[in-house]
């Protein structure tokens, strides 16, 4: 007994807290991750992806950089710390991987026009910074795209399932729920919300937005998802977000997005899943 106590004495403390990985060292001054959260915090219309776009611009117009090589090296090292800094960096990579290939795709044009003209770098960063702000700009129309497309896969009469804390579907809801309104005064569709306790503020969030764009929603826990679609004909149609999407089509998406589309695909019959 006396030799367990002291062999567990001289162990360390384990620690409950789930590893990191760790940080990258950087020689810039610029507080990226300080920024990425500002970001975030003081516009809410802001996915993550968009807030790395952001970020990385600031970090471009606060550090001076003379090189090409100087520039790409100065990109991917803050990447790098920002990515390290949370616990799941797969949104943040949506945006900061485009937006390095973004970067790459702009000098290597840019400078090729400047060797055929004689300009100096600093004209090609000038014009990075300029298109770079155009880009972030795009990225957060893209999310008005949606919604102007795909409200009309929202038929009148049907019941949408979905979870998640998705900007582009709620934003793709409300448009739809803007039309009913316009077509004939009231909205036309209703929608059952999957609850994840674990992030219960956001829950309460996303509920908040649908229901005061005047849209009937019902609240289910998600050990209730497979009884509720097993529901004769109650849901027509699932539409969820994604984390990201890579080249291959599929989608990166939260723990239990999966079991939710093999109900759909194993209900009779299917029931559509966007």
């Amino acid at each position: 007994m006396a030799a367990d106590s002291s062999q567990n004495a001289g162990q360390a403390p384990t620690s409950t807290n789930l590893p990191l990985r760790p940080m990258p060292s950087t020689s810039s001054s610029f507080d990226i991750v300080a920024a990425y959260h500002h970001l975030l915090a003081t516009n809410p219309a802001y996915t993550q992806p968009v807030a790395a776009i952001q970020a990385l611009i600031e970090l471009l117009n606060a550090q001076p950089t003379s090189t090409v090589f100087e520039t790409l090296d100065l990109i991917k090292s803050q990447v790098a710390v920002l990515h390290a800094s949370v616990r799941n960096p797969v949104p943040l990579m949506a945006g900061t991987d485009l937006f390095e290939r973004f970067i790459v795709q702009s000098l290597r044009q840019r400078e090729d026009d400047e060797s055929r003209r004689g300009g100096g770098f600093e004209a090609t960063r000038d014009h990075l910074l300029s298109n770079s702000a155009v880009f972030a700009t795009r990225a957060i129309q893209a999310r008005e795209s949606v919604a102007n497309i795909g409200w009309k896969l929202v038929k009148d009469g049907s019941t949408v399932l979905t979870s998640g804390a998705s900007r582009a579907v709620s934003g793709l809801l409300c448009r739809a729920a803007e039309q009913g309104i316009i077509r004939s005064g009231r909205v036309t569709f209703q929608v059952v919300y999957v609850r994840d306790e674990h992030r219960a503020q956001e829950s309460d969030g996303v509920c908040a937005e649908l229901r005061k764009a005047s849209i009937p929603v019902a609240e289910i826990p998600e050990t209730a998802v497979a009884h509720v679609m097993g529901l004769q004909r109650r849901i027509t149609m699932v539409i969820v977000g994604a984390e990201a999407v890579p080249q291959s089509g599929g989608i990166f998406s939260r723990l239990g997005t999966a079991q939710i589309a093999k109900l759909a695909y194993a209900h009779e019959p299917q029931i559509p899943f966007t």
